[in-house]
Protein backbone atom coordinates (compact mmCIF):
# COMPACT_ATOMS: atom_id res chain seq x y z
CA UNK A 1 0.00 0.00 0.00
CA UNK A 2 1.28 3.43 -0.83
CA UNK A 3 2.46 5.80 1.87
CA UNK A 4 -0.25 8.29 0.85
CA UNK A 5 -3.10 5.86 1.50
CA UNK A 6 -1.48 4.58 4.71
CA UNK A 7 -1.13 8.14 5.95
CA UNK A 8 -4.74 8.94 5.11
CA UNK A 9 -5.93 5.79 6.92
CA UNK A 10 -4.05 6.91 10.03
CA UNK A 11 -5.96 10.20 10.02
CA UNK A 12 -9.53 9.18 9.22
CA UNK A 13 -12.34 7.58 11.19
CA UNK A 14 -11.93 3.90 10.29
CA UNK A 15 -15.00 2.98 12.34
CA UNK A 16 -17.16 5.07 9.99
CA UNK A 17 -15.43 3.59 6.97
CA UNK A 18 -16.06 0.10 8.37
CA UNK A 19 -19.72 0.94 8.81
CA UNK A 20 -20.05 2.12 5.20
CA UNK A 21 -18.27 -0.95 3.85
CA UNK A 22 -20.39 -3.20 6.06
CA UNK A 23 -23.57 -1.64 4.71
CA UNK A 24 -22.43 -2.37 1.15
CA UNK A 25 -21.84 -6.01 2.15
CA UNK A 26 -25.25 -6.25 3.85
CA UNK A 27 -27.00 -5.04 0.69
CA UNK A 28 -26.08 -8.34 -0.99
CA UNK A 29 -27.56 -10.67 1.62
CA UNK A 30 -30.66 -11.44 -0.41
CA UNK A 31 -28.99 -11.48 -3.81
CA UNK A 32 -27.03 -13.99 -5.85
CA UNK A 33 -23.79 -12.10 -5.22
CA UNK A 34 -21.19 -12.36 -2.46
CA UNK A 35 -18.50 -9.82 -3.36
CA UNK A 36 -18.97 -6.14 -4.07
CA UNK A 37 -16.05 -4.14 -5.47
CA UNK A 38 -16.06 -0.48 -4.51
CA UNK A 39 -13.88 2.52 -5.27
CA UNK A 40 -13.31 5.96 -3.82
CA UNK A 41 -11.19 8.87 -4.99
CA UNK A 42 -8.12 9.83 -3.01
CA UNK A 43 -9.64 13.23 -2.25
CA UNK A 44 -12.91 11.73 -0.99
CA UNK A 45 -11.02 9.23 1.15
CA UNK A 46 -8.87 11.98 2.60
CA UNK A 47 -11.92 14.13 3.36
CA UNK A 48 -13.89 11.17 4.76
CA UNK A 49 -16.54 11.73 2.12
CA UNK A 50 -17.69 8.12 2.24
CA UNK A 51 -21.00 8.99 0.60
CA UNK A 52 -19.02 9.16 -2.64
CA UNK A 53 -18.02 5.48 -2.57
CA UNK A 54 -18.95 4.01 -5.94
CA UNK A 55 -19.97 0.43 -6.62
CA UNK A 56 -17.88 -0.97 -9.49
CA UNK A 57 -19.52 -4.38 -9.75
CA UNK A 58 -20.73 -7.47 -7.90
CA UNK A 59 -19.64 -11.07 -8.37
CA UNK A 60 -20.60 -14.46 -7.01
CA UNK A 61 -18.25 -16.32 -4.73
CA UNK A 62 -16.02 -18.50 -6.90
CA UNK A 63 -16.20 -16.32 -10.03
CA UNK A 64 -12.51 -15.56 -9.74
CA UNK A 65 -12.07 -14.82 -13.45
CA UNK A 66 -14.56 -11.96 -13.34
CA UNK A 67 -13.21 -10.72 -10.01
CA UNK A 68 -9.68 -10.66 -11.41
CA UNK A 69 -10.87 -8.15 -14.02
CA UNK A 70 -12.15 -5.83 -11.26
CA UNK A 71 -9.38 -5.83 -8.66
CA UNK A 72 -5.61 -5.34 -8.82
CA UNK A 73 -3.36 -8.29 -9.51
CA UNK A 74 -2.89 -10.51 -6.48
CA UNK A 75 -6.04 -9.29 -4.74
CA UNK A 76 -8.13 -12.31 -5.75
CA UNK A 77 -5.90 -14.55 -3.65
CA UNK A 78 -6.21 -12.16 -0.70
CA UNK A 79 -10.00 -12.14 -1.00
CA UNK A 80 -10.08 -15.95 -1.18
CA UNK A 81 -7.92 -16.11 1.95
CA UNK A 82 -10.25 -13.72 3.78
CA UNK A 83 -13.26 -15.87 2.84
CA UNK A 84 -11.46 -18.97 4.16
CA UNK A 85 -10.68 -17.24 7.46
CA UNK A 86 -14.22 -15.87 7.74
CA UNK A 87 -15.75 -19.27 7.02
CA UNK A 88 -13.59 -20.92 9.66
CA UNK A 89 -14.58 -18.30 12.26
CA UNK A 90 -18.27 -18.26 11.38
CA UNK A 91 -18.50 -22.06 11.21
CA UNK A 92 -17.16 -22.25 14.76
CA UNK A 93 -19.95 -19.92 15.84
CA UNK A 94 -22.53 -21.92 13.88
CA UNK A 95 -23.50 -18.81 11.91
CA UNK A 96 -22.84 -20.04 8.35
CA UNK A 97 -22.52 -23.33 6.51
CA UNK A 98 -20.65 -22.36 3.33
CA UNK A 99 -18.78 -19.61 1.52
CA UNK A 100 -22.03 -18.63 -0.19
CA UNK A 101 -23.37 -17.45 3.17
CA UNK A 102 -20.66 -14.76 3.50
CA UNK A 103 -20.88 -11.31 1.90
CA UNK A 104 -17.89 -9.06 1.47
CA UNK A 105 -17.27 -5.57 0.14
CA UNK A 106 -13.78 -4.46 -0.84
CA UNK A 107 -12.86 -0.79 -1.25
CA UNK A 108 -10.07 0.43 -3.51
CA UNK A 109 -8.52 3.84 -4.04
CA UNK A 110 -6.17 4.43 -6.96
CA UNK A 111 -6.17 0.67 -7.57
CA UNK A 112 -5.02 -0.07 -4.00
CA UNK A 113 -6.96 -1.93 -1.32
CA UNK A 114 -8.16 0.41 1.41
CA UNK A 115 -10.78 -1.36 3.53
CA UNK A 116 -13.53 -3.93 3.48
CA UNK A 117 -16.64 -5.11 5.21
CA UNK A 118 -18.01 -8.58 5.82
CA UNK A 119 -21.34 -9.91 6.95
CA UNK A 120 -23.19 -13.23 6.88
Amino acid sequence: MSDAINEIKENIDLDSLSQYCGEFAEEMQYSDYNIKVLKISLEDLKNENFDEIIEVDRVKYGDWDTLSLLVPEGEVDEIKKEFEEDLKNYLEDGEVSSFEDIYKSVLYCNNEYVWGGTTY
